[in-house]
């Protein structure tokens, strides 16, 4: 199966998410056509993202999901967005 563009950017969210919060595993996801699933295990309670010297703490809090909403209103690439 080919992803699209929403589907590649949604599976390197998920392969990066262990760098935005580091108490958190993708252990398995498969990106389906129209949905995916994963599992994501979570080691500590309360969750936090991971600050960086180039992201501060709450910079990439809900980013993921205006760009998909932008990319699927436009049928745009999402890549194009970031």
């Amino acid at each position: 199966m080919k992803l699209s563009a929403l589907g590649v950017f949604l599976l390197r969210n998920l392969q990066d998410l262990k760098t935005h919060f580091d108490d958190v595993e993708v252990v398995k996801s498969v990106v389906m056509p129209n949905h995916f699933h994963a599992i994501i295990s979570v080691t500590a309670v309360g969750s936090r993202p991971v600050a960086t010297a180039d992201r501060p703490q709450s910079s990439n809090q809900g980013k993921l999901n205006q760009l998909a909403r932008l990319a699927v209103a436009t049928g745009r690439d999402p890549m194009l967005f970031t």
